[in-house]
């Protein structure tokens, strides 16, 4: 435990402490609407877990270890990338972090399938808006892939209707932007809509919404819908 807390206060660096005492406030004054990092969480997790065993009670979160070295695995064959610097800036914020690891969990998954893809650092198009990752075949060609991580997707939900799926993927599909501001849509593209913990339920439910969205709006935007970490 005590090497996964040392990672957790590693990857947030100089940002820690401050989200740290964040929600160490908000939990003493019984905030109940207050959404810590989830880096925090998990720490704090491992904090009560190594406090219940030094005193003897032996329970242990086994869910939290579990979900921070799938982390720390993933995170250190990003570290010595191009992209590093910009992702780890942007894990460091709350609102960011699950599009960052959903976005890495998905290229980690395809690179391990052998498949060729890129994520494209913001930082290299100046100007215009650009979409996350690039998948290549083995000619050269590639197809542009935009992560969406909707915050309804982001937390253990209830089972969602066809109307909300419905609502999500276009929500997702709007906010890729169009006409010269699109991020994705001038070439062959993928736009993949993401979330944690999702049931098996709401993936179908995903799935259907974005089959009758393409039926509904016909593009060259290929629809992925099966992207949760769970």
């Amino acid at each position: 435990m005590v090497v996964l807390c040392d990672f957790v206060e590693e990857i947030l660096g100089s940002a820690f402490q401050p989200l740290f005492r964040k929600s160490e406030r908000a939990r003493q004054v019984g905030d109940t609407g207050f959404v810590a990092h989830r880096l925090i969480y998990l720490y704090e997790r491992l904090l009560i877990s190594r406090k219940s065993w030094n005193a003897g009670i032996r329970s242990i979160d086994f869910l939290a270890i579990t979900e921070l070295q799938y982390l720390k695995d993933m995170f250190d064959q990003w570290k010595d990338t191009p992209v590093w610097d910009e992702i780890g800036s942007e894990i460091k914020q709350r609102e960011a972090y699950a599009h960052c690891v959903l976005l890495l969990g998905w290229v980690s998954m395809l690179t391990a399938s052998k498949k060729r893809v890129e994520v494209v650092p913001k930082s290299s198009v100046s100007g215009r808006r650009t979409a996350d990752a690039k998948i290549f075949n083995d000619y050269g060609y590639f197809l542009d892939a935009e992560l969406k991580a909707p915050q309804s997707l982001l937390i253990p939900s209830n089972i969602l209707s066809p109307k909300d799926a419905y609502r999500i993927v276009e929500k997702a599909r709007k906010k890729k932007g169009s006409g010269e501001n699109k991020q994705i849509g001038r070439s062959p593209s993928m736009l993949l809509i993401g979330g944690l913990f999702l049931r098996n339920e709401n993936l179908e439910a995903l799935k259907n919404a974005a089959e009758e969205n393409l039926r509904r709006v016909p593009s060259n935007t290929l629809p992925l819908f099966r992207l949760s970490l769970s």
